[in-house]
């Protein structure tokens, strides 16, 4: 019987003993976030093919010193892997080849005493050699047109406010080796969403490639499921409201392209 009773009391003062040793539940330390400021960088960023980027960030954790933080810049997609960079700002020149759709660029911020790590994402467009500017048609001899962009802060706001406005002339003829066949009489350009020009002339209408230094991608029956035949009269272009669409007028008749957030669906033209 004693010994029912000593058996007892060891296992009690065991139990007892393991719950007032055991306090690592309670060793509880919540770890403060890296805080990421990049002061309202735009998620979707240009930049030519050759051209400089650079985007100004302020990352840091609280009560924790700078030197404790590791940054790395990657750019991902279209077959590159590059790390740009390894400081918290990005200054760098970008050399991939230009493409119609977005490269991924990754921020990641690391905490390296808790390796813990934060990842922004960037879509990064490299376009040809021209930046996002006021496109202009005009005509020299009131029979042919060309096209003259003009860059400045006041038509794109990633441009220098300390660079001198510049004006690339006759882009439209040196990239495509002759000039607009007629005048120009309307024009419709998108800067977000689809990266594509639009320029008509009363018997054609064309779409350019503002990432590959304006050359023509379509052309007239190009953009048709079912071509014309004989005639063709452009009228305007034009968006729907009830849309989206791009609608444009041709041969008296109005015609449409669905649109999506990223660009122009290349179905063609649906006749009306």
């Amino acid at each position: 019987m004693k010994t029912k009773i000593f058996l007892g009391l060891v296992m009690i003062c065991f139990l007892l003993g393991s719950c007032f040793d055991d306090e690592s539940s309670k060793n509880v330390e919540f770890l403060k976030p890296i805080q990421i400021n990049d002061f309202s960088t735009s998620m979707e960023l240009y930049v030519s093919q050759g051209g400089r980027l650079k985007i100004k960030t302020l990352a840091y954790k609280e009560g924790m010193d700078d030197a404790a933080l590791s940054f790395e810049w990657k750019l991902q997609g279209h077959g590159q892997h590059e790390t740009l960079g390894n400081t918290m700002i990005l200054d760098t020149v970008i050399n991939v080849p230009m493409n119609r759709e977005a490269y991924s660029l990754l921020y990641t911020v690391t905490d390296t005493e808790n390796e813990l790590t934060v990842t922004k994402r960037y879509y990064l467009y490299v376009t040809g050699q021209y930046e996002a500017g006021l496109l202009v048609a005009d005509t020299k001899d009131e029979q042919t047109s060309d096209l003259h962009l003009i860059i400045g802060k006041n038509f794109n706001r990633n441009y220098s406010k300390h660079e001198d406005d510049r004006v690339f002339e006759n882009i439209y003829s040196i990239n495509n080796g002759t000039k607009i066949g007629e005048l120009v009489t309307d024009m419709k350009s998108v800067v977000a969403g689809y990266l594509e020009t639009s320029i008509a002339t009363e018997h054609s209408v064309e779409d350019l490639s503002p990432l590959d230094n304006f050359t023509v991608i379509r052309r007239n029956n190009d953009m048709f499921i079912k071509a014309f035949d004989g005639e063709f009269v452009v009228g305007g272009l034009n968006n729907c409201a009830r849309g989206p669409y791009d609608v444009i007028a041709v041969n008296g008749h109005i015609h449409k392209r669905t649109q999506n957030t990223r660009r122009r669906q290349l179905t063609g033209w649906e006749c009306y």
